[in-house]
């Protein structure tokens, strides 16, 4: 939030991290565009940017099981960095990484197994989509 108050040149904010899908099915890096707020009901709303992605449900810890709102990934940070952008009016994408399915068997073990597969992914999405050299 600081950044973007002092430095008013930043246009676009690029999130990467690891998510927990609820499908089974889903896998790889995903694109998500619509951000909800898992954990409170009375003063949140949903947020969504006008790209093509998959609904994030941001929760405060790690979940085992599928939270009450419909969502396709959970996570623990892409609700805030999306209401920040949203408020200071910047282009904002996010990028979340499978690291393990919600409710499997040994689901905390899967995510430090496959934390690190994610970013030579989302190296190439900077690439291919934002002409971004890392």
């Amino acid at each position: 939030t600081k950044e973007l108050i002092y430095r008013p040149e930043i246009k676009t904010v690029i999130n990467y991290g690891s998510a927990g899908s609820i499908s089974p099915q889903l896998e790889g890096l995903i694109k998500c565009s619509t951000f909800v707020e898992g954990e409170r009901e009375e003063w949140t709303h949903d947020i969504k940017f006008p790209t093509i992605g998959l609904t994030c449900s941001t929760q405060d810890c790690f979940v085992l099981s599928p939270p009450n709102k419909e969502c396709d990934v959970v996570d623990m940070e892409a609700y805030a960095v999306a209401k920040v952008c949203k408020c200071f009016g910047k282009r904002f994408f996010c990028y979340k990484f499978i690291s393990d399915h919600i409710g499997e068997n040994n689901q905390e073990e899967s995510w430090k197994q496959n934390l690190p597969k994610g970013e030579s992914l989302f190296i190439k999405k900077l690439l291919l989509e934002h002409s971004i050299e890392v």
